[in-house]
């Protein structure tokens, strides 16, 4: 199975991806992508094989430690979010969810990714305290677990850093790809 972005980003190119792949090269060195946010264009590149190592970086923490957790222990997060019952969401569950501070890594991973896909249109928002205030939004979600398990095996030897995007691609050399 090929691995598809497992989170909805504000700004994500799912939809752009094969206009964007056609100026990307065939062969590339090392990738790298200083926003990372849903990964889309990653994941297609990753698909086809055609870089041969990656950096991926963002500035939102919680983000690049659910793809750490992914990567590290997709076992992990599968059970964490069956934990959470996905399939019944309330507005009070989704709520309750939102206010937890989980720190274990499978469960900071299950919760965003619980509160990407049952949260308002997908939203990911944090107020001038840091706090996800995204609203509620859908009664259910249905994880996909083969995804993610292939998400894990795209990220496998993947270089991941939390910084801003104007340091994401230091060291770059010819052959490479910043995108």
């Amino acid at each position: 199975m090929n691995a598809k972005p497992c989170l909805k980003w504000a700004g994500g190119k799912a939809t752009s991806v094969s206009r964007i792949r056609k100026h990307i090269p065939k062969k590339i060195r090392t990738y790298y992508e200083p926003c990372f946010g849903g990964g889309a264009v990653f994941f297609a590149l990753a698909n086809e094989r055609r870089f041969e190592r990656a950096l991926i970086s963002d500035t939102n923490q919680e983000l690049m430690d659910t793809y750490r957790a992914i990567r590290c222990d997709v076992e992990g997060v599968i059970l964490a979010i069956r934990r959470l019952q996905p399939n019944d969401v309330t507005e009070e569950k989704y709520s309750r969810v939102r206010a937890s501070k989980p720190r274990r890594l499978s469960s900071i991973a299950a919760r965003m990714l619980f509160l990407n896909k049952t949260g308002y249109n997908g939203l990911y928002r944090v107020n001038q305290s840091g706090k996800f205030n995204v609203p509620w939004g859908k009664r259910s979600w249905d994880p996909d677990y083969e995804n993610l398990r292939a998400v894990a095996r795209a990220l496998r030897n993947v270089f991941m850093l939390c910084r801003s995007f104007d340091a994401g691609a230091v060291g770059a050399e010819p052959g490479d790809v910043v995108y």
